[in-house]
């Protein structure tokens, strides 16, 4: 018998307002370089070549302009954090029933 997954109402309305969240924010995200990059670059510090590329750099992915692309970037994130999450209470109670 598989494990069947169902999702209560506070879960679907929460993912629904961050969906919203997502959509109203994003044109305010700043586009100046937050707090640390910006002393780096007062001091002058050079960026070296990045140790591993990420896979969505800068929260942007280049479809639709610069909103579009921000904004399906964050979906993206909200989606893989939470299907690591289900993941992991899977995981965690089938472990949990075998001891």
């Amino acid at each position: 018998m598989g494990l069947k997954l169902s999702f209560p109402r506070w879960a679907k309305i929460s993912l629904a307002a961050i969906v919203i969240l997502l959509a109203v924010f994003i044109p305010l995200a700043s586009a100046f370089p937050d707090g640390l990059e910006k002393v780096a670059e007062e001091l002058g510090v050079v960026e070296g070549e990045p140790i591993w590329n990420a896979p969505i750099p800068d929260y942007f992915i280049n479809i639709g302009g610069d909103w579009a692309g921000t904004l399906i970037a964050g979906l993206i994130g909200v989606a893989i954090t939470a299907a690591l999450t289900i993941a992991v209470s899977i995981l965690y109670v089938k472990f949990k029933k075998h001891s």
